[in-house]
């Protein structure tokens, strides 16, 4: 599960955050691990991002 981006604010808006998404979630799709989505930054990246689309799981209690 993804809760939370946190980033330093004079980072915010830039490469870092969109770096630390796209490595994480590279990393769980490397793995064969799935994961369930809190964070609104998150979700927006994926939306822009449909390749992770698949790593997605609406509810994380229960396996899609």
């Amino acid at each position: 599960m993804l809760v939370h981006t946190d980033v330093a604010p004079r980072w915010e808006g830039g490469w870092v955050g969109e770096t630390l998404v796209r490595e994480s979630l590279d990393d769980l799709r490397e793995r064969g691990l799935l994961v369930a989505l809190l964070c609104p930054y998150i979700i927006d990246f994926v939306r822009q991002n449909t390749g992770y689309e698949g790593l997605v799981v609406a509810d994380p209690a229960v396996s899609d």
